[in-house]
């Protein structure tokens, strides 16, 4: 949807999700397309230019991170449940799979993580310039 939306879009907030992370890390390079089954994970790392599929379900991980023009697609209903922070640099992708039926509404980003103390840096939840999101973020205890 674009603006202006009729407001209030949403009466009350749903309940947030939060989940332990895993001890083993993901990082995706540019050089082969990755599909993350769920699960909990550490930390996952999409470099630049890289693609990460998750392949629908619950995820659980401390840190996300994504470069710059990275794709991180979702080929199923998703809940992302991130404990630390979620970063995305330029031009960065995060949406449906090509070919699904799904909508911003069946992935919901769960960011737990706090704003940092110095002027709020780094944020709970960064997502870069000329990104494109098609999804929900919850993140209630940053900006």
């Amino acid at each position: 949807m674009h603006t202006p939306l009729a407001l209030p879009v949403a009466t009350a907030l749903p309940p947030f999700k939060a989940a332990a992370a895993g001890t083993k890390s993901v990082t995706v390079t540019s050089k082969t397309p990755v599909t993350l089954a769920p699960g909990s994970y550490l930390d996952i790392t999409v470099n630049d230019n890289a693609t990460l599929t998750l392949s629908g379900g619950s995820y659980a991980v401390r840190n996300f991170t994504a470069g710059a023009h990275a794709q991180i697609l979702f080929a199923a209903s998703t809940d992302l449940k991130v404990a630390g922070t979620l970063q995305t640099d330029a031009g960065t992708t995060l949406a449906p799979k090509s070919g699904t039926t799904l909508k911003g509404a069946d992935i919901v980003i769960y960011v737990a993580g706090s704003d940092g103390p110095l002027l709020g840096l780094p944020p709970a939840a960064l997502f870069g310039p000329n990104n494109v999101v098609t999804a929900n973020c919850y993140a209630p205890n940053g900006t």
